[in-house]
């Protein structure tokens, strides 16, 4: 039985006590042990009969070789890696190098040949169980752990391994920690990296919209000055055509009269020579009323002219701007004016309302057929005084009305009748300026209708 090496290594002593193989008994002594083996001293046993032996402990293997298992029946799982068997007159020796998980040890079974273990495959999976005995290395580098097994029912074959039973499953698993913790740590760096790139690039990012939005800026502002740039030259180049133009008749008048005077003076009765002197009257105070256009339009164009409200009676003036255009035209067709005001305080500019009324009422005059009449309304809507005035001429082409209002522009069915195109343009600005609109209504050969809003009354005064 497992006990038989017990009794054979110590055969030289005579008070240590054999134990058959199959017996059960019950020791009673002092444990003790020598270089290579245990043993006990003062043995006193009794006998139970035949039976099992004591029951095997299965055991870690890295406890093998500590020395707490010596003498002790232990059951191990192992790997099978050397068989060694030697026969000799009808008994076996067996002979096996097992691994248990990186420990090496021996197990050794000694019998009859009827008790042999069977055939097992090379790099089997075993689970064995026998007597544990742990003896010194006699070059003192370490101990041999040895199995002693009593027979084929101490052998069970478990197979063959996995694959993955000859990794290092320490360094396996320490590699997979320090993989994983390594990866971690990477995955953090990177993440902290990509955030600070993020926070970058979105600074970046905002940086450039706000470089772009100040290009864009700066570019519409560069369009700005272009486009008023280019308006100003087309401006510069209507106003020399135009003054051009429109000067060269009355200078032409007054030139041909004055050199007739000259010429002729004596010649001339008092009636020719009063003639001649009101052509160039009448001619000096055309130019006149170019020149004056084209200050005013300048004066509002670069803001030098501002609005100066006043309490104002708008009945009587619009009953004074009908007299006044009436007699500069010579009566050429009648203003009737119609005033439907119930009453109130206006406050207004005046000078800016005579510009707005002159301008509209000259220009229904000078497009009208003579002795047309020409309707002036006042009436008062709200907080607004709204003028409007109406003339049965010639009407505005469609094509002309989005222009308006723009300097020097003139109409394409005015034909030879004299003007300079500024009139509306300075009512624009002026409207402008009031805080009030302007309005037309036109149609080609059906008359024309202006509108002014101005707000005279109440809180937008």
């Amino acid at each position: 039985g497992p006990l038989v090496p017990l009794n054979s290594l110590s055969i030289d002593h005579s008070h240590l006590v054999p134990v058959t193989a199959g017996d059960a008994v019950e020791l009673v002594g002092a444990p003790a042990r020598t270089e290579f083996a245990p043993y006990l001293v003062d043995v006193e046993y009794r006998r139970l009969g035949p039976g099992p032996p004591p029951g095997a402990r299965r055991i870690r293997p890295e406890a093998l070789a500590d020395g707490a298992n010596d003498a002790a029946l232990v059951t191990v799982r192992a790997r099978l890696r050397h068989r060694e068997t030697t026969r000799a007159g009808g008994r076996l020796r067996e002979q096996f190098t097992l691994d248990a998980a990186g420990a090496m040890l021996e197990a050794r079974f000694e019998g009859p040949e009827a008790n042999a273990i069977p055939e097992l495959p090379g790099d089997a999976l075993l689970e064995v169980t026998g007597l544990c005995t742990v003896m010194p290395d006699p070059g003192k580098r370490g101990r041999t752990v040895r199995l002693w097994l009593r027979g084929a029912e101490d052998v069970h074959y478990l197979g063959r391994p996995p694959f993955w039973d000859d990794w290092p499953m320490r360094q396996l698993a320490l590699g997979g920690f320090a993989l994983t913790f390594g990866t971690m740590t990477w995955v953090v760096f990177l993440r902290r990296q990509v955030r600070q790139r993020t926070s970058a690039l979105v600074a970046a990012n905002g940086q450039l919209l706000e470089n772009a939005a100040r290009l864009r800026q700066s570019e519409q502002e560069v369009q700005r000055a272009l486009r008023q740039e280019k308006e100003l030259s087309q401006l510069k180049t209507h106003f020399v055509n135009t003054v051009s133009h429109e000067f060269r008749t009355p200078l032409g008048v007054i030139m041909a009269s004055a050199e007739n005077l000259r010429d002729y003076h004596d010649r001339f009765s008092a009636d020719q020579r009063a003639g001649h002197l009101g052509d160039i009257v009448e001619a000096s105070r055309t130019m006149s009323g170019l020149m004056e256009e084209v200050l005013l339009l300048g004066r509002v164009e670069s803001g030098k002219v501002a609005f100066k409200p006043a309490p104002l009676d708008l009945r009587s003036l619009c009953e004074r701007l009908v007299e006044e255009v009436g007699a500069a035209t010579d009566q050429r067709c009648p203003i009737r004016f119609a005033c439907a005001l119930a009453g109130g305080d206006a406050r207004g500019d005046d000078g800016l309302l005579r510009h707005i009324l002159v301008n509209l009422l000259s220009n229904a005059v000078k497009y009208s057929p003579a002795g047309r009449p020409v309707e002036f309304r006042l009436e008062a809507r709200d907080n607004f005084a709204v003028f409007t005035v109406s003339d049965q001429g010639a009407g505005i082409a469609a094509a002309d009305l989005p222009h308006l209002f723009e300097p020097f522009h003139r109409g394409a069915n005015v034909g030879d009748v004299a003007g300079s195109g500024l009139g509306l343009a300075i009512v624009k600005r002026c409207v402008d300026l009031h805080g009030g609109t302007v309005e037309c209504s036109s149609r080609e050969g059906d008359g024309t209708t202006f509108t002014v809003r101005v707000p005279v009354f109440g809180r937008l005064a």
